[in-house]
């Protein structure tokens, strides 16, 4: 009796893994360099930013913003410096 192929045989899977490899050039030493080709892989969706006191400039609340909004985040958020609700403006975090 003849051999019927296969459908998803181990020629198939072992193809299919080998895709992600690709062969360049030799090494010195008579081998072939295989390297994994990598996906740029995406920034995040979010980026923490720090909210600051309009009043006395003190920076009191850290939070989450979407990268895609271009407008800085202004909210009405309590002081505990001046001890009322004030606007709070976004902030770039500064590093020290």
């Amino acid at each position: 009796m003849g051999s019927i192929p296969i459908v998803g045989s181990k020629t198939d899977a072992a193809r299919f893994y080998w895709d992600k490899f690709e062969v360049s050039g030799a090494t010195p030493d008579g081998g072939s360099k295989i390297s994994v080709n990598q996906q740029t892989m995406a920034k995040g969706a979010r980026i923490i930013i720090q909210l600051e006191c309009g009043a006395c400039k003190s920076r009191n609340y850290t939070t989450f913003k979407n990268r895609e909004n271009t407008k800085k985040l202004v909210l009405k958020k309590y002081c505990p410096q001046c001890r009322k609700h004030t606007e709070h403006q976004e902030v770039k975090i500064t590093k020290k």
